[in-house]
């Protein structure tokens, strides 16, 4: 998690960039904010264990940032941008929920208090910043629809291929 948190930091800014609802902008900033501390906790871990943080490559995010970043350049100047970007979040939070969740699992069963705790603080920012993502998902799914009626299938298809890539 420690290389999938570096990635996102570097990809959240560029997101909170192509966006054009202030909402999404500012939930992109704010996780952003958020990310780094997770970054800073992590070290915390290390730290305790008496470990030095080491990066491994980690493709999932590559991939889900990889999306992202085509998600950006295929709806750029579309109504469907915004749902778009609300769905590449929502994919990277589920990523790191389930990663968060597995290494809290970890912890607990190494009886490490101190990872437990800090991984426990971690995921519950994972799980708030996804319920903000779905809050806006509703919205500006409708809104990509209802910018262009004349192109709604379009849309729909634009958006739904986001969720069909391999």
């Amino acid at each position: 998690m420690y290389d999938a948190e570096m990635r996102i930091i570097k990809a959240l800014p560029k997101f909170a960039n192509a966006t054009s609802c202030q909402q999404l902008k500012h939930a992109f900033l704010s996780h952003l904010q958020e990310t780094m501390e997770h970054v800073v906790k992590i070290n915390h871990i290390f730290e305790k264990s008496g470990e030095r943080p080491r990066a491994r490559k980690c493709p999932a995010a590559i991939e889900l940032i990889k999306e992202g970043v085509q998600a950006v350049v295929e709806n750029k100047g579309q109504p469907t941008l915004n749902a778009a970007l609300v769905a590449v979040g929502q994919k990277v939070e589920h990523y790191e929920i389930a990663s968060y969740g597995c290494l809290h699992d970890w912890a607990r069963l190494l009886q490490n208090e101190v990872a437990t705790q800090i991984i426990e603080e971690i995921l519950k920012q994972e799980r708030d910043c996804d319920e903000t993502l779905k809050g806006l998902a509703v919205e500006k799914n409708q809104e990509a629809l209802d910018a262009d009626s004349t192109n709604m299938k379009k849309a729909v298809r634009k958006i739904r291929g986001h969720f069909m890539r391999k």
